[in-house]
């Protein structure tokens, strides 16, 4: 059998191009067992375990991004149904579930503590530097011109 590298579906021996994309058909193998990630024709089995929580869709992209620079497979998924959900229900704790292979749940929860620790800092920084210029914005109107 073989698969387009572009879109991952899958052909006859006897094909060799993509009929979607055009691109030139590679002939299937079977991940090897040192490659944790399924070729297109399987199922990824894995088993992915919550690892942590974000308030908001933009750290949990940033908390998903450094599990990708650990070379972690993670997602951020919502933990309600809907935008709806969060009008509707009575659910007031974080929003998005960061989930992760089971087998890199230790060194995946250390990353994203030390990820929240570096946001938190940030949102700090930003916080401190907003009142600074505030201050002085407040000061130049007192002064006047």
């Amino acid at each position: 059998m073989k698969t387009c590298p572009q879109c991952g579906a899958e052909y006859r021996d006897d094909i060799v191009q993509c009929a979607d994309d055009g691109a030139a058909l590679v002939v299937s193998v079977a991940p090897t067992a040192a490659s944790p990630v399924a070729g297109p024709s399987q199922r990824d089995t894995r088993r992915f375990v919550r690892i942590g929580t974000a308030e908001d869709p933009l750290s949990a992209d940033q908390l998903v991004a450094a599990l990708g620079e650990a070379k972690i497979t993670g997602f951020a998924r919502p933990r309600s149904g809907g935008s709806v959900d969060g009008l509707t229900s009575a659910s007031a704790g974080p929003w998005w579930e960061i989930v992760a292979p089971e087998e890199s749940e230790a060194q995946a929860r250390e990353i994203l503590e030390r990820e929240r620790a570096a946001i938190e800092a940030s949102a700090e920084e930003a916080a401190r530097a907003a009142e600074e210029e505030e201050a002085e914005d407040e000061a130049r109107h007192h002064k006047g011109p």
